[in-house]
């Protein structure tokens, strides 16, 4: 990736999961598109609050640490969603990590889609952000 700053903005659960249906995931991760619907079923209706825990989603999609850590690292990576703080493992509370569900400004270049990409279904709420 560039170093070229992205601009990231909020999106609401449902919008975001009609974008993770579309988007084709590279092979190696198509591990994403499981694990980021099965993220957003965990989100307030605004798309935050989402904290499932790794141990949450490797049991939910039935997948290995591995596969549930790398699929978490590429949503992030590519702006899927934006880790608000991150949790703890120090102690005896296990603290989960927070996340927003969001997206790239780029999106329409950033990935290849089932079909055509739609318009933006969340343009009211960029705008009011």
């Amino acid at each position: 990736m560039s170093g070229a700053e992205v601009e990231l903005f909020a999106v609401r659960r449902f919008p975001w999961e009609r974008l993770i249906r579309r988007i084709q995931f590279p092979s190696r991760f198509k591990a994403c598109k499981l694990v980021g619907l099965t993220l957003a079923t965990y989100a307030d209706a605004d798309g935050q609050n989402v904290r499932p825990g790794q141990q949450r989603l490797m049991d939910d999609c039935q997948l290995s640490e591995r596969t549930v850590r790398d699929a978490l690292t590429f949503l992030r990576e590519h702006h899927l969603i934006y880790r608000r703080s991150r949790g703890s493992s120090f102690g005896t509370a296990n603290m989960v990590d927070l996340y927003q569900l969001s997206c790239p400004d780029d999106w329409r270049t950033r990935f290849s889609y089932l079909g055509d990409p739609q318009v933006e279904p969340w343009r009211e709420q960029r705008e009011a952000a």
